[in-house]
Order: structure tokens, then C-alpha cells, then sequence
């Protein structure tokens, strides 16, 4: 069938494009950057630090720079002289101590800490842009990796833990959970088990607020396999990534009071299970024998291992992982906005988190259907989802989980687009028509 006229005539100009698609998110990237310090100047000037863990991390990154230990986190502004243990990590100081450094002997030391924190937010983000664009090219089409850029825009939960001045550890966990999307979207499968690993290693190196996702897309590795034996080459290289992964990431950056048995970050608990997790996986793909329903008893097997592990092994860490009382939790922690579901807020509020959870989430069940008949490329799509429908069906919980929702939900958002804006254009039906590209 011979191509249609406007198909030669922008062909060169498209193919360009997906050629060129990582300047592109590279060119967005810097608009979207040049816009969050624009619209923040006056803040960033100010020095306005105005949530009170982004002057927590200000105060790790200064102790840091003035010579207190890599592995001492302890904040001694807190409780003194004792001082209070921080149970988070070095990763994150890492680019914004850099930037501070680097800043120094143009701006001052006072000048350099209201530049770096201004600018530090921006990395994560640029990390979050290429891993949203490749999970877009290899699931909805490979000229819709900007669509979620679009997406993000509306997106104020998610695009606000990128901000100038938010330098909490946020924004890096969401990056390294769009970059787990991306390995499970991936079609090489040894690529993609080894990017999800990475990732999930990563995410659980700066905290554990996004654990229930990555224990999601770690269990539909397992899921593909049963699936098709072929798909334990991305078994293996997921189970060698997350298990070294985790173990280098214990040496490098838990700090001293992690090397405890704490639950809220990364320590032996974790580390423990990731080993454990990461040697049964390899042995089953291993030693997996050919009927998936031999493959299928195995992994639930192994599972209840890890489980039972975890039970008799860390039984404190079976109930909430920041270790409050029950008191505590009554008297404080119920009442803090973003622990409360969503149902508990007012309409804006809801409004602002759930219209666009709810979008994505009808998009990637819409793409899931129009990925059906390629029975991998169907696999990767509902691995993909999982992680979006979860967390907004989370909001219901807690509406902590809005940023996560958002962000995933900009995939789901770009596939309706792109699934339902050329059907409307192509319909005859005059309301369809009008409504559907207003």
C-alpha cells in the first residue's frame, strides 16, 4: 500500500524526531527547569526552606561539609548534647553537598547553599523525564515519549517534590521508581532485570516510603517467568542487581545507626531479605524445571520462605515501620494531613489528587487492552500498570501516596491521549468530533 501524501511529506521531519527524542527530553527538561526557578525566584532568594525535613537536610549536607562523618548522621541540634539519630542517607546529600562546592568560590558559602538547593531538586528530575519518555516509547508508541512531560504539568503533587528549595529525599525515590518502570517496560529482557534492580537498590538506599511499589514489580519478574521459562534471563539479572545492588548500597551509605536492626530504612532487616530474595530467584531460574506449573509452586514456596524469614528473623518490624506508639500515633501521626486518606479532605484537595490518578489509571487500563494481542509486550504493559493502580487505590489510605499516583499516572494520561485523540478526530459523529480535540 502505496504511503499517503502528508506520510512522505512529514516522514523525514518524524523520523528526525524519534531519532532525536533524547535532546528533545533534554530541551524539556531545561524549559521545565527554567520555569520552576523563574517562578521561584523571590523563594529562592529568600532562602525559603519552608518544609522543615528539606532544613533537616540542609543541616546533614552543612555538618557533612564541616567534617562530620560520612556514616554519622546523628543531628546533634536535636536532643542536646546527645543529639538524634536521622535515619536517612548520604546518597541524597551527595548532589546537593557537590553543588554547594562547586558553587562556593563563585557565590560564597552563603550564596552557594541558596543556589545548590535551588538547583539540586533539578537532577532527580531530569532522571524522571528520560525514565517517564522510555516507558512511553515501549509501551504506548515511540513518538509518545513527550506526552508525559505534558502530563506532569498537570501534575502538582508529583512536579512539586522538584521544585527549587525542596531538597528532601522525594523527588530522587519517585525518579528511581519511574527508572524501575522503565526496566520493566524494557524488551531486552537482561537490560531490563538489571535496570529494575538497580533502581529498586537505589530507591531503598534513600528510604522505604515507595517499598510496596517495588515489591510489586519485583513479583511480576517472578510472575513473567512462571509465565515463559524464556523470560529468566530478566529473573536472573533483576535477582543479581537487586541483591548486590542493596548490598553496596549498605556499604556505602547506611549510616551508623542504620547498621542496627531499624525497620524505617535501610539496615540488616533489608538487607537481609534482599539477599535472601535475590539468592532464590537466582537459584530458580537457575534450577527451574520446564512445566509453568512447577515454575508457579516454586515461587510461591519461595515466597513464603522470604515471608517466614522476615516473621521469625525482624518480628518488630511487622507493624508500622517508623516504630511510634500507639499513643503517638493517636495524639499525632493520624492527624498529619498526608496520613489521612483522601475522603478525609476537602473536594480541592481530592480534586487535585484523584483527577488525575483517576485518568492514568483509566488510561493504563485502556493501553493494557490495546496491548493484548503481543502476548509480551502485554506482560510488560500490566507490570507497568501495577504500580500506578496500586497507588491510586492508596489515595484511600493515605494521601502521602498522591506524588507516586501522579506520577505514574502521567503514562496512563499520555496513552488516553494517544489512544482516543485520533479516534475522535476520525469520527464522523460531530460531538465526538468537537468535544474529543477541544
Amino acid at each position: 500500500m502505496p504511503p499517503r501524501k502528508d506520510e512522505g511529506r512529514w516522514g523525514p521531519a518524524i523520523a528526525m524526531i524519534e531519532r532525536r527524542w533524547p535532546a528533545i527530553i533534554v530541551l524539556l527538561w531545561l524549559a521545565m527547569a527554567g520555569w520552576f526557578v523563574l517562578s521561584r525566584l523571590t523563594e529562592i532568594n529568600l532562602f525559603s526552606l519552608s518544609d522543615t525535613d528539606d532544613n533537616m537536610r540542609m543541616m546533614q549536607v552543612r555538618a557533612l561539609l564541616d567534617g562530620q562523618g560520612w556514616f554519622d548522621l546523628r543531628q546533634y541540634r536535636l536532643n542536646p548534647p546527645v543529639g538524634a539519630d536521622i535515619h536517612w542517607s548520604r546518597l541524597v546529600d551527595l548532589p546537593l553537598a557537590g553543588l554547594i562546592l562547586l558553587l562556593r568560590p563563585f557565590l560564597g558559602g552563603a550564596g552557594a547553599e541558596v543556589w545548590g538547593a535551588a538547583l539540586a531538586p533539578l537532577a532527580p528530575l531530569l532522571l524522571l523525564l528520560f525514565s517517564l519518555a522510555l516507558v512511553a516509547r515501549r509501551l504506548i508508541h515511540p513518538l509518545a515519549f513527550a506526552l508525559p512531560v505534558v502530563a506532569l504539568f498537570f501534575a502538582a503533587s508529583a512536579s512539586g517534590m522538584f521544585m527549587p528549595d525542596r531538597i528532601d529525599h522525594h523527588g530522587w525515590q519517585l525518579a528511581f521508581l519511574a527508572l524501575a518502570i522503565a526496566g520493566i517496560a524494557d524488551p531486552k529482557r537482561a537490560r531490563g532485570g538489571l535496570v529494575l534492580g538497580a533502581a529498586t537498590a537505589l530507591s531503598l538506599a534513600v528510604g522505604l516510603e515507595l517499598l510496596i511499589y517495588l515489591a510489586l514489580l519485583g513479583t511480576t519478574v517472578v510472575l513473567f517467568w512462571v509465565a515463559d521459562r524464556v523470560e529468566g534471563e530478566r529473573l536472573r539479572a533483576y535477582a543479581l542487581a537487586v541483591s548486590g545492588g542493596t548490598a553496596l548500597a549498605f556499604l556505602l551509605f547506611a549510616s551508623n545507626a542504620n547498621r542496627a536492626a531499624v525497620c524505617d530504612a535501610l539496615s540488616p532487616v533489608w538487607l537481609s531479605d534482599a539477599m535472601l530474595g535475590g539468592a532464590l530467584l537466582f537459584g530458580l531460574e537457575t534450577w527451574g524445571p520446564i512445566d509453568w506449573r512447577k515454575r508457579l509452586a516454586l515461587a510461591v514456596a519461595a515466597g513464603v520462605v522470604i515471608a517466614a524469614f522476615h516473621v521469625l528473623a525482624w518480628p518488630h518490624c511487622l507493624q508500622r515501620l517508623e516504630g511510634v506508639s500507639d499513643a503517638a500515633n493517636e495524639l499525632w501521626l493520624s492527624h498529619v494531613r498526608e496520613a489521612r486518606p483522601i475522603y478525609r479532605h476537602g473536594w480541592r484537595v481530592g480534586l487535585q489528587y484523584g483527577a488525575l490518578a483517576g485518568t492514568g489509571a483509566i488510561g493504563w487500563l485502556l493501553l493494557v487492552w490495546r496491548n493484548r494481542i503481543d502476548a509480551d509486550l502485554f506482560r510488560r504493559t500490566l507490570a507497568a500498570a501495577a504500580p500506578a493502580l496500586a497507588a491510586a487505590v492508596l489515595l484511600l489510605w493515605q494521601t502521602r501516596t498522591g506524588p507516586a499516583a501522579q506520577m505514574t499516572a502521567t503514562i496512563g494520561t499520555a496513552a488516553l491521549g494517544w489512544i482516543l485523540v485520533p479516534l475522535a478526530w476520525r469520527s464522523r459523529f460531530m460531538p465526538v468530533t468537537v468535544l474529543g480535540t477541544s
